[in-house]
């Protein structure tokens, strides 16, 4: 008896075991929340003649992104406006986009959005050039945008000279030594 009593004392001890693991890994509390954080990328490029939106588009701010792609002519004019973002998403239930900062079409997204769009700082962005010996557009102007004291977007005016894909580099002696960070390809003009 002793031993048949041992033997329930343990099968319940296992099913509750097993019953409280499936509840906690399995199943989602009702209080329980997904949330993560990334920063977005945005950008647009106009024509200055007429006005027209030549790209608006939003990619994740990181090494690889897509990289802005547009028509442009010899002689065009154009405004580039970029800005950096850092936002939340929540959701009571899992998004595979969460976990997945390379999934643009969900971080561009207004889905699950929680709070605010932050502003990033951009950094030295208004200190970078034309990177190569022939680049398809000319730097003509670069204004900063700041919040308080920092900088959160650049406009920048170019010259389109020719189609390719406009590389940008430090243009020292800004920033300083030390802190400037690599050449970027920045924008993709086409015929």
């Amino acid at each position: 008896m002793a031993h048949n009593g041992l033997i329930r004392f343990n099968l319940a001890a296992a099913l509750a075991l097993i019953i409280s693991a499936v509840g906690t890994s399995g199943c989602m509390k009702s209080d329980q929340v997904f949330e993560a954080s990334s920063s977005v990328k945005l950008t647009t490029v106009t024509r200055q003649s007429d006005g027209v939106n030549l790209y608006d588009g939003c990619v994740g701010y990181r090494t690889g992104a897509p990289i802005p792609q547009f028509p442009g002519a010899p002689g065009d004019l154009l405004t580039e406006h970029v800005s950096v973002v850092s936002l939340t998403k929540r959701s009571a239930t899992f998004s595979a986009g969460m976990q997945d900062t390379t999934d643009d079409a969900y971080w561009c997204s207004p889905q699950d959005d929680y709070g605010m769009k932050i502003p990033e700082s951009v950094g030295f962005i208004d200190c970078y050039r034309a990177a190569g010996t022939d680049p398809p557009a000319k730097i003509l102007s670069a204004t900063l945008e700041f919040n308080s004291s920092v900088p959160i977007a650049v406009t920048r005016s170019l010259q389109v000279l020719h189609s390719g894909t406009l590389s940008l580099e430090p243009n020292p002696p800004c920033p300083e030594p030390g802190q400037a960070p690599p050449a970027v390809d920045e924008l993709i003009i086409t015929e």
